[in-house]
Order: structure tokens, then sequence, then C-alpha cells
């Protein structure tokens, strides 16, 4: 009905292109994918013929948001790296946010030393922001992917501090998972001298916390499968991949993994 009356004006492009853009989203939530992509590449179209930069970047963030989710992460590359170069974007958040999300990009195609590179650059960039949320969860994701480039022993001390920078801005959550991914590079690299004291600092984490039971059992149990020198990476994994789905599923009861103690 809106574009039936915008149309009914002398100039209705630039106000079909705004509401195609509100249409984008819409279609996004609702994972009509393909459509969302077609709204927002045309009306970006419209506003960069009008000279609206702003409103054509965030077009083109909104088509790149739904490539991405689509699963089309070399077309969400190409365009975001299109914009990446943006004078009025740089220095700004919203410059180093296309970065990060190039970076997910590459690391879901699996191009992991390119990943690494857009990360590092990332987390740089937030240090320069002085935006204490964003750098240790940069930093983080730079740290996972290390590991999968398979340099592991490079992951270990951006991982450490991942979890310490968690840990001062309060996300408890999340830095008891990075505390898993650094307790699990250590085990891959031979070191498991210092996996029982993370175990035990998560655990007393947790319970200070008030966190659910299923997480403390969950912990409890790695906690026991170090004492008695059984822990393996695939046990920590077990229970990383188990607390990061924990929020989502809050009834969800811990299981250890078949035959996960030997006698």
């Amino acid at each position: 009905r809106a574009e039936m009356l915008f149309r009914q004006t002398p100039v209705p492009q630039y106000e079909i292109a705004r509401l195609q853009l509100v249409k984008s989203n819409i279609f996004r939530c609702l994972d009509r994918l393909e459509d969302a992509i077609a709204l927002a590449s045309a009306s970006a179209e419209t506003f960069f013929r009008f000279g609206d930069r702003k409103r054509f970047l965030n077009a083109r963030l909104y088509e790149a948001g739904a490539l991405v989710r689509l699963q089309e992460s070399q077309k969400a590359i190409d365009l975001y790296r299109s914009i990446e170069q943006e004078p009025s974007i740089a220095g700004t958040v919203t410059h180093v946010q296309i970065l990060h999300n190039i970076a997910q990009c590459y690391r879901d195609l699996k191009r992991y030393d390119v990943a690494v590179e857009y990360f590092a650059r990332c987390t740089a960039e937030f240090e320069l922001l002085e935006l204490d949320t964003y750098i240790p969860k940069s930093r983080w994701m730079l740290g996972t992917t290390l590991v999968a480039a398979g340099r592991t022993k490079d992951s270990v001390p951006v991982l450490r501090q991942a979890w310490n920078e968690l840990e001062n801005v309060g996300l408890t959550a999340d830095a008891a998972l990075a505390a898993l991914d650094l307790a699990e590079a250590l085990l891959v690299l031979g070191n498991a001298s210092e996996v029982p004291s993370i175990c035990r600092t998560l655990l007393d984490r947790f319970t200070r916390a008030g966190m659910t039971s299923s997480a403390i059992t969950a912990l409890a149990f790695l906690r026991e499968t170090v004492a008695i020198g059984q822990v393996t990476p695939s046990h920590i994994r077990h229970v990383h991949d188990f607390l990061r789905e924990l929020p989502g599923r809050p009834a969800h009861i811990f299981a250890p993994p078949m035959g996960s103690l030997e006698g």
C-alpha cells in the first residue's frame, strides 16, 4: 500500500528505495533471503543515483548480510570489499565491522590465513577506537582462527589474553569458552600442565556466578577427566560445544561423550 501511494508522488524513486530497504530487512527476518538481496541491491542503485552515500552504504551492508546468511561467502566478500575503502566510514566502528565480516567470510571459506590477517586488523583497529567489548571478542576469533590455520602455538598467547579481557568486561560465558579453547590448544601442543588450573578456575567462576546446574555438571565432568589423567581435546570440545549451545537450550542436560571414562 505504501509503495502504491509513493508512486503517485512526483518523484517516487527515492521514497520507494527507502521502502525497499525496509522490506529487505523484513524479508531477511523471514528468511526470504533472495528477495531481501534483490530489494537491497535495487535500493542501493537508487541511492547511488541520488547521491545519498550513507543510505547507499547501508543498503550494501543489508545486501551483504543477506548473502552471508545465504552462505554466499565469496559474493559477500566482493560486496564488502567494494565499500571497504569508502572515505565516509574510515576510522569508524562500521569500517572495522566490515573487516570483521570479511574475516568471518574467509573463515567460512576455510581460507584461514587470509581470515587471520583480517581478524588481526580488526583487533588492532578496535584497540585504537578503545572499544573494550569488541576487542576481546575479536581477539578470541583471531585465536580460534589461528588454531584452524594450523598455527596452534601462535594461538596460545592470543587466547590467553582474550580470556582475561573477556572476564574483565564481565562476559563470563564467553570467557569460559575462550578458556576452553585455550585448554584445548594446550592439550594439542602436549602441554597439559595448565589445564587442571583452567578447569578449577572455570568451575569456581560458574559456581560463584550462579550458573545453571547443567553448566556446572559439564565443568565438573571435565575436572574429573583431568584429575584421573584421561582428558583429551575431544573432551574439552564436547564441554565447549555444550556450554556454547546452552543459552538457547536452557533445559538441556549434560551427557558425557560415549566411552569417555574408562577404568
